[in-house]
């Protein structure tokens, strides 16, 4: 059997249905897990890192509400950031045009999760980043991201890397 190393993330301050104090820590522990992931990686283009990550299991004692929240978060940052680097003007963009090409729908994932849905959102939700996150989650596994305050820190997360997106 071939040998593979494991590296392992615990974060023990995450009450069950609850969420943490801060967004700092768990935005923190993703940034720590994908650069774990793309350890040793010679690549340097999107895809090329996107080929060669190794897996990231995520995971809490039901499996749904903080591995949801978390795997949301996650989610989101990585979209965020493949659209930061696929706009070969953002860095040299205004912050009023960062902020139009973060709303345009690509930066939603428009294409990725559109057509497998159970149930579509509502129009309303139908262009939020969060909204189709959690949705294409659900869809996968019932009760991800169990509860409103669960909701509300990724919403906090993906605001606080959008701030750090359009400021920086």
């Amino acid at each position: 059997m071939p040998r593979c190393r494991v590296t392992h993330f615990e974060c023990v301050d995450w009450p069950d249905r609850g969420t943490p104090d801060a967004v700092e820590p768990i935005l923190d522990l993703i940034q720590a897990a994908e650069s774990k992931s793309l350890e040793g990686a010679q690549a340097s283009t999107v895809e090329q890192i996107q080929s060669y990550s190794a897996p990231i299991l995520v995971h809490c004692s039901a499996g749904v509400g903080r591995t949801g929240t978390l795997i949301a978060i996650a989610s989101s940052v990585r979209r965020l950031n493949l659209l930061r680097h696929s706009c070969t003007t953002f860095a040299t963009s205004s912050p009023q045009q960062r902020a139009t090409v973060l709303s345009h729908p690509s930066a939603l994932g428009r294409t990725e999760l559109a057509g497998d849905r159970l149930h579509g959102l509502p129009e309303t939700l139908d262009q939020d980043l969060v909204a189709r996150t959690v949705d294409h989650l659900r869809e996968q596994r019932v009760c991800m991201v169990q509860t409103d305050i669960q909701l509300g820190f990724v919403y906090k997360a993906v605001a606080k890397i959008l701030q750090t997106l359009i400021y920086n």
